[in-house]
């Protein structure tokens, strides 16, 4: 028995190589792990899972083809099999005996275990409809079990979906899963000890990722309100950790594109981490926590990130990197100190201004080395350093000899320089090693990501489970972790973390449609989400809106003024919160005339500096159209007048003139000049001799044909003229002064024959 072995199989699993697809069966019990090539390869040691059937009956040491009885392990027992070699085999099953002798020259050990009912997992369960792309699944320990083998039924393989390790693993977390999705899981507890070999029963589960949920809710008559809920966990999983998404207006078959975004890490984690799981030190603040990221070599250029929260409550200067050369620290003003050479001296050390570090905030803290100059970035923002004193403050500051040393310690001093000088208290939630130097640009363009695949020049990545660590006295120092680093496959994870502080995020967007909505229509609305760079569907789901309503026509009187004779007062109310003018049309005979536009007040944002609101007043909007003296498309005295207001919506695609919506009203203006009345050889001129002195028209101004033919008192009432010619039309204007003024003017023309 390889008890070392062993000891590096359950503690050190690296890599999983499955060979020769099988299927596994909707049973309660793995099948079809009977045969040589059916090997699961568990880091330097190899596991052959039996069939659980009533077939099996002999495992033979010899080579062999297998069949449904016999198993021939020949080709194992050399330590060597598909160019992997390995120390030990196990073999699992519920009935069989071992067939012949175990080989002398055999160069592995082989172990055999049973099926033991008994170790059966209980309470597996898994998630369902609570996210869009993952399922979360959970179980009760099983004591003394080295670990678990996790199947997924749409695998359809014969070797596990996953194999969790450790005794007290409880849960496990899916991710990358299609949206809306049935997935059936199977669990079994699995022991590699040495007096008690086993593989427990399966228990399943069935575990469903949520529907992508979508709904269009009319908010006016012409806009529409879309609400949707994202999962951060579907983004980290995406080629470009971004998502297109898409809402297409089906209505009547338009297929209208309304609204199109993109999504990104950045835009659906405002005011959030980009993980919801950190390390918390906490107890003791000389103790503090380090981790060790066990780098191969130095690194002449370098970048280090690290999203830190140092513990408010804490007066010392916690270190957030060391190699014995090069340290930062944080000081008691805020300020980042970086010192140089493995000395701490004001002639080597650079200071940053005061706040730029705060206690009990999360930080993103980056430094690069470019072989000459050192830089530093807080937030993806670069950040002046200068000296103590707070002089030659600047981006890069060269400095020789800060490359990084192998023996680089985060959140550790190598030395301590003062009582004061401690390891890092509070919270770390990502470490990110290169062996370049990142630029500005990708500083802040990623400082928020967490990748998920292969990035040139990245050494190590590191996430964290949500853990707090009370930190006693006795803890020697502090170090409390112990990061691992592998060349061979970018990036590596510590206890890695899709999650974030808000999962599930519910955005809300809206938009106008090209035209208003007549009450009680609907719209239907489909939203489409593709994966950025590959065009992949993600998901789409389609919502038909309930009925809109239409607020109607707005409120519009037009009132003549009789103190006034030619003036007409406009008073209009809306009743949209979304027009923002009104057409003011007037129209006499077939002759329309657009007199003016009113425009209501935009409601204000309720903060200074918010997005404006694009929602207009209600409030009455007032208008007077008058008579000008001289301008002939003015108001005329007795004439029948309608009035209409029309509602425009400047802010849809194109102005939209909406002329359903339309009111109209009526009004006549004074006929002053009351007649023009031909008589036997005269003309008789009669005017409103009340209607004028009541508006304080105190004499009237009588013309024909553009001649004056007198100047009246207005009281007199009328004129008579004295003609020669017959058969000839004349026009006759009376003209109403004030104070010697012409004010009003109303003509009549008549044709004056022989004898009236």
């Amino acid at each position: 028995m390889k008890n070392k072995t062993i000891y590096r199989l359950v503690l050190g699993l690296l890599c999983l190589l499955f060979l020769k697809v099988g299927m596994i069966q909707a049973q309660s019990l793995p099948s079809q792990f009977d045969g040589v090539d059916d090997v699961i390869y568990l880091g330097d040691s190899a596991a052959i899972i039996s069939t659980f059937d009533t077939n099996l009956r002999q495992v033979r040491s010899t080579n062999g083809t297998s069949n449904g009885t016999d198993i021939y392990l020949g080709d194992l027992l050399d330590g060597s099999h598909e160019q992997r070699t390995f120390g030990d085999v196990y073999l699992f099953g519920d009935q069989f005996r071992i067939a012949g002798s175990y080989p002398k020259s055999a160069s592995v050990d082989l172990h055999t275990g049973n099926y033991n009912t008994t170790k059966a997992v209980t309470g597996f369960t898994s998630t369902r409809n609570a996210y869009l792309s993952q399922i979360a699944l959970t179980w009760n320990a099983v004591p003394g079990a080295d670990g678990y083998f996790l199947f997924r039924k749409d695998q359809n393989t014969a070797q596990p979906y996953r194999v969790l390790l450790g005794t007290s693993r409880t849960m496990y977390t899916d991710i990358g899963l299609t949206v809306d999705t049935e997935y059936e899981y199977y669990i079994c507890a699995y022991n590699l000890g040495e007096q008690n070999t086993y593989l427990g029963p399966l228990a399943n589960h069935k575990g469903k990722t949520k529907p992508f949920t979508f709904t269009a809710t009319p908010t006016s008559e012409v806009t529409v309100d879309f609400s949707f809920q994202f999962d951060n966990h579907l983004l980290v999983g995406l080629q470009q950790q971004a998502a297109y998404v898409e809402i297409v207006d089906q209505t009547g078959g338009s297929n209208q594109v309304v609204y199109e975004d993109e999504l990104t890490l950045q835009d659906v984690a405002v005011d959030a981490l980009l993980f919801d799981k950190a390390v918390s030190f906490t107890g003791n603040d000389t103790m503090g926590g380090y981790a060790d990221p066990n780098l191969t070599a130095g690194l002449p250029t370098w970048s280090v990130e690290m999203w830190v929260n140092l513990d408010q409550g804490n007066s010392n200067l916690p270190y957030l990197y060391d190699d014995g050369t090069t340290r930062m620290l944080v000081d008691g003003l805020g300020r980042l100190v970086v010192f140089f050479g493995g000395v701490e001296s004001g002639h080597t050390g650079l200071w940053s201004p005061n706040n730029v570090m705060p206690r009990g905030v999360w930080k993103h803290v980056a430094a690069t080395y470019d072989g000459a100059n050192f830089r530093v970035y807080v937030d993806g923002e670069p950040v002046v350093m200068g000296d103590f004193h707070g002089n030659n403050q600047k981006v890069a500051n060269v400095r020789n000899g800060a490359d990084l040393k192998q023996t680089l310690q985060i959140g550790h001093p190598t030395k301590k320089w003062a009582a004061t000088h401690v390891n890092m208290n509070g919270a770390l939630g990502l470490l990110r090693i290169w062996n370049k130097t990142r630029t500005a640009n990708q500083i802040k363009e990623d400082y928020k990501d967490v990748f998920s695949m292969t990035a040139s020049g990245l050494v190590g990545q590191w996430t964290f489970e949500n853990e707090t660590v009370n930190l006693p006295d006795n803890i020697g120092g502090g170090r409390v972790l112990n990061l691992r680093s592998n060349n061979n496959q970018h990036p590596i994870r510590w206890n890695p973390s899709y999650a974030f502080f808000n999962g599930l995020v519910n955005i809300r967007k809206w938009t106008w449609l090209n035209q208003p909505q007549a009450s009680g229509t609907t719209r239907t609305f489909r939203i489409n989400m593709y994966e950025v760079g590959t065009g992949k569907l993600i998901s789409t789901n389609t919502n038909t809106t309930g009925a809109f309503t239409h607020p109607g026509a707005p409120s519009f009187s037009a009132t003549p003024q009789s103190g006034t004779p030619y003036r007409v007062d406009l008073s209009l109310t809306p009743t949209s919160t979304r027009a923002d003018a009104y057409l003011i049309i007037r129209t006499a005979g077939n002759q329309e005339k657009l007199i003016t536009t009113l425009k209501p007040d935009e409601v204000p944002p309720a903060q200074p500096g918010d997005p404006r609101t694009y929602r207009f007043q209600t409030t009455p909007l007032t208008f007077t159209d008058t008579y000008a003296y001289g301008d002939t498309t003015t108001l005329q005295g007795g004439v029948n007048y309608s009035y209409r207001a029309i509602p425009v919506y400047n802010f849809l695609p194109s102005e939209y003139v909406d002329a359903t919506a339309a009111r109209s009203d009526a009004a006549s203006t004074l006929d002053m000049m009351t007649s023009v009345t031909p008589q036997a050889d005269r003309v008789l001129v009669d005017w409103d001799e009340t209607a004028l002195a009541g508006a304080q028209y105190d004499s009237v101004r009588v013309e024909r044909n553009g001649q004056m033919l007198a100047i009246l008192p207005s009281a007199v009432g009328s004129y008579q003229d004295s003609l020669m010619l017959y058969g000839l039309p004349y026009t006759y204007r009376v003209v109403a002064l004030k104070n010697g003024q012409p004010a009003l003017a109303q003509a009549e023309e008549k044709t004056v024959t022989a004898n009236g």
